[in-house]
């Protein structure tokens, strides 16, 4: 009977390939983040200024509070 092929663990990468790596995604992160901000900067859209909102309804500056909280969270 053959013996099977002994086991190997995961291939070991390069540190500095590790490094470039996480470079590259916070970079491409950060890239499209701006993009969205600059995209959504200004003033909120006039129909959502007029609609009639709860009187529970937290001000705009919460959610930028609260998400990041809430996200880790999950």
């Amino acid at each position: 009977m053959p013996q099977p092929a002994p086991a190997t663990g995961p291939a070991e990468r390069p540190v500095e390939a590790t490094i470039l790596a996480f470079i590259a995604i916070f970079v491409g992160t950060a890239l499209v983040s701006a993009l969205g901000a600059l995209a959504s900067s200004g003033n909120a859209d006039p129909w959502y200024v007029a609609l009639n909102k709860a009187p529970g309804n937290p001000p705009g500056f919460v959610f930028g509070l609260v998400w990041p909280v809430l996200y880790i969270l999950m």
